[in-house]
Protein backbone atom coordinates (compact mmCIF):
# COMPACT_ATOMS: atom_id res chain seq x y z
CA UNK A 1 0.00 0.00 0.00
CA UNK A 2 2.81 1.89 0.95
CA UNK A 3 4.65 1.56 -2.04
CA UNK A 4 1.82 2.55 -4.12
CA UNK A 5 0.52 5.49 -2.69
CA UNK A 6 3.90 6.90 -2.13
CA UNK A 7 5.01 6.26 -5.80
CA UNK A 8 1.71 8.02 -6.77
CA UNK A 9 2.71 11.13 -5.04
CA UNK A 10 6.23 11.06 -5.40
CA UNK A 11 4.99 11.18 -9.34
CA UNK A 12 2.68 13.99 -8.69
CA UNK A 13 5.88 16.20 -6.86
CA UNK A 14 7.95 15.50 -9.97
CA UNK A 15 5.84 16.44 -12.07
CA UNK A 16 4.51 20.01 -10.45
CA UNK A 17 8.75 20.33 -9.79
CA UNK A 18 8.78 20.01 -13.82
CA UNK A 19 6.35 23.10 -14.14
CA UNK A 20 8.08 24.97 -11.81
CA UNK A 21 11.52 24.55 -13.40
CA UNK A 22 9.38 25.74 -16.76
CA UNK A 23 7.54 28.87 -15.55
CA UNK A 24 10.92 29.87 -14.67
CA UNK A 25 12.76 29.43 -17.81
CA UNK A 26 9.58 31.24 -19.08
CA UNK A 27 10.39 33.89 -16.35
CA UNK A 28 13.88 34.22 -17.78
CA UNK A 29 12.86 34.28 -21.54
CA UNK A 30 10.38 36.85 -21.39
CA UNK A 31 13.02 38.97 -19.38
CA UNK A 32 15.42 38.52 -21.98
CA UNK A 33 13.42 38.94 -25.06
CA UNK A 34 12.21 42.09 -23.62
CA UNK A 35 14.88 43.94 -22.77
CA UNK A 36 17.35 43.21 -26.19
CA UNK A 37 14.43 43.29 -28.49
CA UNK A 38 11.44 45.31 -27.10
CA UNK A 39 7.60 44.69 -27.03
CA UNK A 40 6.82 44.55 -30.57
CA UNK A 41 7.38 41.46 -32.10
CA UNK A 42 7.09 43.01 -36.03
CA UNK A 43 10.10 46.10 -35.20
CA UNK A 44 12.75 45.98 -37.74
CA UNK A 45 15.62 44.76 -36.47
CA UNK A 46 19.81 45.44 -37.26
CA UNK A 47 22.73 44.14 -35.98
CA UNK A 48 23.90 45.41 -33.09
CA UNK A 49 27.70 44.81 -33.67
CA UNK A 50 27.59 43.30 -30.17
CA UNK A 51 28.59 39.99 -30.17
CA UNK A 52 26.95 38.84 -26.68
CA UNK A 53 23.52 40.86 -27.66
CA UNK A 54 22.92 39.98 -31.38
CA UNK A 55 20.21 41.93 -32.99
CA UNK A 56 17.87 45.21 -31.98
CA UNK A 57 15.55 47.07 -32.85
CA UNK A 58 16.55 49.36 -35.83
CA UNK A 59 15.39 52.37 -33.60
CA UNK A 60 17.38 51.31 -30.48
CA UNK A 61 20.84 53.11 -30.09
CA UNK A 62 24.01 51.31 -28.38
CA UNK A 63 26.13 52.60 -26.07
CA UNK A 64 29.43 51.29 -23.65
CA UNK A 65 28.61 51.32 -20.05
CA UNK A 66 31.15 53.62 -19.16
CA UNK A 67 28.88 56.44 -20.86
CA UNK A 68 25.47 55.56 -18.78
CA UNK A 69 27.25 54.56 -15.50
CA UNK A 70 29.39 56.21 -13.25
CA UNK A 71 31.51 54.57 -10.29
CA UNK A 72 29.81 55.45 -7.11
CA UNK A 73 32.58 55.30 -4.17
CA UNK A 74 30.76 57.02 -1.32
CA UNK A 75 32.15 55.92 2.29
CA UNK A 76 31.73 57.36 5.92
CA UNK A 77 28.04 56.82 6.46
CA UNK A 78 27.75 54.72 9.00
CA UNK A 79 24.10 55.16 9.97
CA UNK A 80 22.82 53.88 6.29
CA UNK A 81 21.11 50.33 6.68
CA UNK A 82 23.35 47.27 5.55
CA UNK A 83 22.50 46.17 1.77
CA UNK A 84 23.59 42.60 0.17
CA UNK A 85 23.79 41.71 -3.45
CA UNK A 86 21.99 38.06 -4.11
CA UNK A 87 22.33 36.43 -7.09
CA UNK A 88 18.51 34.84 -6.68
CA UNK A 89 17.09 38.53 -5.31
CA UNK A 90 18.95 40.99 -6.57
CA UNK A 91 20.36 43.90 -4.00
CA UNK A 92 17.92 43.49 -0.97
CA UNK A 93 18.24 44.62 2.78
CA UNK A 94 20.36 42.38 5.02
CA UNK A 95 18.37 40.58 7.33
CA UNK A 96 20.59 39.46 10.47
CA UNK A 97 19.90 36.11 11.62
CA UNK A 98 19.74 34.77 15.02
CA UNK A 99 21.04 31.20 14.39
CA UNK A 100 24.51 32.70 13.52
CA UNK A 101 26.74 35.19 15.14
CA UNK A 102 26.88 37.90 12.88
CA UNK A 103 30.54 40.24 12.38
CA UNK A 104 30.40 43.04 14.66
CA UNK A 105 33.80 44.36 13.73
CA UNK A 106 33.26 45.47 10.50
CA UNK A 107 34.25 49.45 10.14
CA UNK A 108 30.91 50.33 8.66
CA UNK A 109 32.74 53.70 7.67
CA UNK A 110 34.56 51.82 4.97
CA UNK A 111 31.75 50.27 3.41
CA UNK A 112 29.96 51.58 0.34
CA UNK A 113 27.23 54.22 -0.04
CA UNK A 114 24.43 52.84 -2.65
CA UNK A 115 21.92 55.94 -3.30
CA UNK A 116 18.62 54.74 -4.79
CA UNK A 117 18.17 53.63 -8.03
CA UNK A 118 22.09 52.80 -8.36
CA UNK A 119 23.51 48.83 -9.92
CA UNK A 120 25.15 47.83 -7.49
CA UNK A 121 27.21 44.41 -8.16
CA UNK A 122 29.83 41.29 -6.16
CA UNK A 123 32.96 41.35 -8.13
CA UNK A 124 33.50 37.70 -7.66
CA UNK A 125 29.86 36.47 -8.20
CA UNK A 126 28.90 38.99 -11.46
CA UNK A 127 29.44 36.86 -13.78
CA UNK A 128 26.57 34.62 -12.00
CA UNK A 129 23.72 37.37 -11.63
CA UNK A 130 24.74 38.88 -8.42
CA UNK A 131 23.98 42.38 -8.94
CA UNK A 132 20.32 45.03 -8.92
CA UNK A 133 19.26 48.23 -8.13
CA UNK A 134 19.08 49.15 -4.59
CA UNK A 135 15.79 50.09 -3.41
CA UNK A 136 16.90 52.62 -0.89
CA UNK A 137 20.23 54.38 0.38
CA UNK A 138 22.21 52.03 2.24
CA UNK A 139 25.67 50.77 2.44
CA UNK A 140 27.28 47.91 0.90
CA UNK A 141 30.49 45.50 1.09
CA UNK A 142 33.77 47.37 -0.14
CA UNK A 143 34.12 44.72 -2.18
CA UNK A 144 31.23 45.86 -4.38
CA UNK A 145 31.30 48.16 -7.16
CA UNK A 146 28.62 50.80 -7.21
CA UNK A 147 27.29 52.35 -10.39
CA UNK A 148 25.09 55.52 -10.70
CA UNK A 149 23.24 55.78 -13.92
CA UNK A 150 24.18 59.23 -15.83
CA UNK A 151 20.65 59.47 -17.11
CA UNK A 152 19.83 57.60 -20.47
CA UNK A 153 18.90 54.33 -19.41
CA UNK A 154 16.98 53.71 -16.49
CA UNK A 155 18.20 52.20 -13.49
CA UNK A 156 14.80 49.52 -13.69
CA UNK A 157 15.50 48.51 -17.24
CA UNK A 158 19.39 48.34 -16.41
CA UNK A 159 18.40 46.05 -13.54
CA UNK A 160 16.69 43.40 -15.89
CA UNK A 161 19.15 43.52 -18.59
CA UNK A 162 21.96 43.13 -16.12
CA UNK A 163 20.01 39.98 -14.64
CA UNK A 164 19.96 38.16 -17.83
CA UNK A 165 22.11 35.10 -18.88
CA UNK A 166 23.36 36.73 -22.10
CA UNK A 167 25.11 39.50 -19.93
CA UNK A 168 26.25 37.37 -16.94
CA UNK A 169 28.04 35.35 -19.78
CA UNK A 170 29.60 38.31 -20.98
CA UNK A 171 30.79 39.09 -17.58
CA UNK A 172 32.44 35.87 -17.35
CA UNK A 173 34.13 36.72 -20.40
CA UNK A 174 36.01 40.02 -18.95
CA UNK A 175 36.31 38.73 -15.68
CA UNK A 176 40.06 38.24 -14.84
CA UNK A 177 41.06 35.42 -12.21
CA UNK A 178 43.09 31.96 -11.67
CA UNK A 179 40.21 29.56 -11.05
CA UNK A 180 36.79 29.71 -12.53
CA UNK A 181 35.11 30.28 -8.88
CA UNK A 182 37.53 33.44 -8.40
CA UNK A 183 36.27 35.33 -11.57
CA UNK A 184 36.16 38.86 -10.82
CA UNK A 185 35.00 42.12 -12.93
CA UNK A 186 36.20 45.26 -12.05
CA UNK A 187 34.67 48.09 -12.81
CA UNK A 188 37.37 48.73 -15.69
CA UNK A 189 36.07 45.75 -17.27
CA UNK A 190 31.95 46.48 -16.71
CA UNK A 191 32.33 50.11 -18.49
CA UNK A 192 33.80 48.60 -21.30
CA UNK A 193 30.42 46.57 -22.20
CA UNK A 194 28.89 48.21 -24.82
CA UNK A 195 25.13 47.93 -23.71
CA UNK A 196 21.52 48.61 -25.88
CA UNK A 197 19.83 51.73 -25.76
CA UNK A 198 16.50 51.79 -26.18
CA UNK A 199 14.31 55.15 -25.92
CA UNK A 200 13.44 56.27 -22.53
CA UNK A 201 9.50 55.36 -23.54
CA UNK A 202 10.37 52.30 -24.15
CA UNK A 203 12.46 51.34 -21.55
CA UNK A 204 9.68 52.29 -19.25
CA UNK A 205 6.95 50.19 -21.51
CA UNK A 206 9.40 47.00 -20.97
CA UNK A 207 9.62 47.58 -17.32
CA UNK A 208 6.40 48.28 -16.88
CA UNK A 209 5.38 45.18 -18.89
CA UNK A 210 7.98 42.34 -17.31
CA UNK A 211 6.46 43.68 -13.94
CA UNK A 212 2.93 42.78 -14.78
CA UNK A 213 3.82 39.47 -16.12
CA UNK A 214 6.76 37.87 -14.26
CA UNK A 215 3.99 39.12 -11.08
CA UNK A 216 1.61 36.59 -12.70
CA UNK A 217 4.23 33.29 -13.05
CA UNK A 218 5.45 34.83 -9.41
CA UNK A 219 2.31 34.14 -7.64
CA UNK A 220 1.92 30.78 -10.29
CA UNK A 221 5.35 29.40 -8.93
CA UNK A 222 4.82 30.76 -5.26
CA UNK A 223 1.21 28.00 -5.82
CA UNK A 224 3.16 25.60 -7.41
CA UNK A 225 5.89 25.55 -4.33
CA UNK A 226 3.03 25.61 -2.12
CA UNK A 227 1.52 22.24 -3.88
CA UNK A 228 5.05 20.32 -3.56
CA UNK A 229 5.05 21.59 -0.02
CA UNK A 230 1.80 19.86 0.81
CA UNK A 231 2.14 16.79 -1.17
CA UNK A 232 5.51 16.03 0.36
CA UNK A 233 3.74 16.45 4.42
CA UNK A 234 1.07 14.64 2.98
CA UNK A 235 4.03 11.44 2.00
CA UNK A 236 5.04 11.86 5.64
CA UNK A 237 1.64 12.13 7.04
CA UNK A 238 0.50 8.66 5.00
CA UNK A 239 3.82 6.36 5.95
CA UNK A 240 3.13 7.72 9.94
CA UNK A 241 -0.03 6.75 10.26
Amino acid sequence: YLDRETARLDALVAAKERVLALLTEKRRALITRAVTRGLDPRAPLRDSGIPWLGEIPTHWESRRAAWLFHERDERGEANYPLLEVSINAGVVLREFSDERIESTAADFNTYKVARQGDVAFNKMRMWQGAVGVAPQDGLVSPDYVVAASTGPMSPQYAGLLFRTDMFSAECARRSHGIVWDRLRLYWEGFREIELPLPPADVQREIVAYTAGRTAKLDALRLSMDRTIALLKERRAALIAA
